[in-house]
Formats: C-alpha cells, sequence, structure tokens
C-alpha cells in the first residue's frame, strides 16, 4: 500500500503539474476534493486546481522536482522545489 500511495503522489506531480494532462485528473482526486491552498478567488475543488495548474502553467515554464517523500499510516509529504522561468 506504501508503495502505491507514493506512486500517486509522485504520478500527479509528473502527469499533472509538469506534463499538463489535464484530462487524467480524476484518476488522481476523489470527487469531494477539496484544496485548501488554492486563492481564495478560486473554487477550492478540482476546478479551482486546474484553473490554477493551467494559470501557472501560463504565466511560467515551469518543472517539479520531488527532492524527498516521507510516507507514514494514511499521510505523506513531499518535499519539492519547483524551477520556474517568468513567461508571461
Amino acid at each position: 500500500m506504501q508503495t502505491l500511495i507514493k506512486t500517486i503522489a509522485t504520478d500527479f506531480i509528473n502527469e499533472i503539474w509538469n506534463q499538463n494532462q489535464y484530462q487524467l485528473i480524476d484518476k488522481f482526486l476523489h470527487p469531494e476534493f477539496t484544496d485548501h491552498s488554492l486563492p481564495s478567488n478560486l473554487p477550492a475543488n478540482k476546478e479551482g486546481l486546474l484553473l490554477w495548474v493551467n494559470a501557472t502553467g501560463k504565466a511560467f515554464e515551469h518543472k517539479t522536482l520531488i527532492e524527498d517523500i516521507i510516507h507514514e499510516n494514511n499521510k505523506i509529504v513531499l518535499k519539492i522545489s519547483m524551477k520556474m522561468k517568468h513567461i508571461g
């Protein structure tokens, strides 16, 4: 199970953030997903997350790198770095 959770988290970063494969979003998010980190002008759900990722991609060339993963019980923490270049 631990490997599956790590795979889901790393695949989300790679496929959604890095490769912009937005059509795969339902593979990663529960229908009742809530994102508490989005700007307040965006809905705190899947649609808001996609708007944020898309807007970020228009303003920056970016690549998210996973530097470390900690997984215990039902929690996972990713240490990431983002390589970004402003393009608009």
